[in-house]
Parts: C-alpha cells; sequence; structure tokens
C-alpha cells in the first residue's frame, strides 16, 4: 500500500515537472498585433495586384503572417486603381494597396513598420510610398545594399521623406 502511494506521489510529481517544463520552454505562440485605428476597428488593407506577380503575392503572405487582415484583388487595370488614390506616378511599384477603405494607399513593397507607424500615427496624408522593387524588401529576394527610403504624400499632392528603415 505504501509502495503504491510512493508511486502515485511520483507520477504527480512528474506529471506536474513536465507541465511546468512545456510552459517555460516549450514552443512559443506568435503575439498577435491588434493593428488597430484609434477607434478600435481592426485595419484592413486591400492589395491590388496581378495574378501573375510572384513577388506581390511573397509581399501579401508577408503582412498576414504579421497578422494582419489583408483580401487581395487581382486586376490588370493597376494603373486605375493608382490613379483613382492619387498615387504620384514617381512612387509606382507592383501592388497598390488600399487601407481602410480608402484612408491610405500603401504603394509598393513597403516594409511592415512603415505601414505599422502609418496605422499608429494615422496622419492627415493620403498614403506612403517606395518606387520600384528594391531588393530584399518584403517579398523581394537579394540582399539590402541601402536604406529603403519611404515617401509620404500629404493631402496637396506633395511627396517628403516618411521614413528610412
Amino acid at each position: 500500500m505504501m509502495r503504491s502511494k510512493f508511486i502515485i506521489l511520483i507520477a504527480i510529481g512528474l506529471s506536474a515537472a513536465v507541465v511546468v517544463g512545456i510552459a517555460l520552454f516549450g514552443p512559443k505562440t506568435p503575439k498577435s498585433t491588434p493593428h488597430v485605428n484609434q477607434a478600435g476597428n481592426s485595419h484592413k488593407l486591400v492589395v491590388y495586384k496581378s495574378a501573375t506577380c510572384g513577388c506581390c503575392g511573397n509581399w501579401t503572405t508577408y503582412m498576414k503572417n504579421l497578422g494582419y487582415q489583408v483580401d487581395v484583388v487581382n486586376t490588370e487595370e493597376l494603373d486605375k486603381v493608382k490613379e483613382k488614390h492619387d498615387v504620384p506616378t514617381s512612387l509606382y511599384s507592383c501592388h497598390t494597396t488600399i487601407v481602410n477603405d480608402g484612408q491610405y494607399f500603401v504603394e509598393g513593397h513597403i516594409p511592415e513598420e512603415a505601414v505599422a507607424k502609418l496605422m499608429e500615427d494615422e496622419p492627415n496624408i493620403k498614403g506612403i510610398g517606395m518606387p520600384g522593387m528594391p531588393a530584399a524588401s518584403p517579398g523581394m529576394p537579394g540582399n539590402k545594399t541601402a536604406p529603403f527610403e519611404i515617401s509620404k504624400v500629404d493631402k496637396n499632392g506633395q511627396t517628403s521623406q516618411f521614413m528610412s528603415i
């Protein structure tokens, strides 16, 4: 009788040790970033891209993996989307993202840090962009050779630096 109680106590102790070990050292679940605006509503990203563009798909996956709500619209009329949202031609890239049904545009392979800053600060601008498809930017292969220069477009259509990453 004494021996069976001893075995039960050891089993309970080992079980507790396993549970504590998993809690302390087991795989970590990534913290979900809420990406909410000042009103507490979740930001919504709609990416307009060509159906055949792999790097745009890579950027979309990158943003989804970071917890953003992203919808994709494949279109062959990207210029019309850019024109509708007043994206300057000097910032054109291969895809255009519209935030919150038109609150902002995000043009190109913008790093998440810039998108997060845009959403957190909610500046009174039209949007942000980085022209072309710079090597090593999110969704693009290659090595980063210089900081990513991200521009903002004010309500008058003037561009200036938003941030450098």
